[in-house]
């Protein structure tokens, strides 16, 4: 018995250091490297991506990430992150077709959304950024990301969530969604 829960509590010590890390959730990293011979990048953390957080093993998994690429690549998605991290953040947008159509700070460790929208990325106070000049920030790989006040933001979510009027909903896998407003 005290075996058991001394390897308990040593799998739950190294799972919450390698979330302080920054690497999220171990199954993703694992998908990616066998698949793709890479680590997951910024959004490709979030577990709302793949059946909206739910599956039961690795299999399960992996077909949800092969689901959420093949919908979101069919969608003309891309994201475009910044070369820094601000309060062990990064800011993101969402490209469609090659337009920018949302921004949001997203965390490193685990891909999920720290502030919503340019209102809240260039308001003051918190871990929101003020960008110089009203906001262009250095997307790695040399681009620029706006923010405005009135720039949309992005967050994943259940395809169930209700919208607002002017938001748009785009599938990832399952019962997941990229959702703009």
């Amino acid at each position: 018995m005290k075996k058991t829960i001394s390897l308990l509590c040593v799998c739950c010590i190294l799972s919450i250091s390698s979330f302080a890390q920054g690497t999220g959730d171990p199954w993703i990293k694992k998908v990616f490297n066998d698949t793709w011979g890479r680590d997951p990048q910024g959004v490709e953390w979030n577990i709302k991506n793949y059946n909206d957080g739910h599956w039961n093993s690795y299999t399960e998994l992996m077909k949800a990430i092969y689901e959420y690429r093949k919908n979101t690549e069919g969608a003309g998605i891309t994201f475009k992150y910044s070369a820094k991290t601000y309060n062990g953040n990064l800011v993101a947008a969402v490209y469609q077709n090659g337009i920018q159509t949302a921004v949001s700070i997203i965390s490193t460790n685990g891909g999920g959304i720290v502030a919503q929208g340019g209102g809240n990325i260039i308001a003051q106070g918190g871990g929101n950024i003020v960008a110089q000049g009203g906001g262009n920030i250095v997307a790695q790989g040399g681009g620029n990301i706006q923010i405005k006040p009135d720039s949309k933001g992005f967050f994943m979510g259940s395809s169930y969530t209700v919208m607002a009027a002017g938001g748009t909903k785009i599938k990832t896998s399952g019962n997941g969604a990229l959702i703009i407003q």
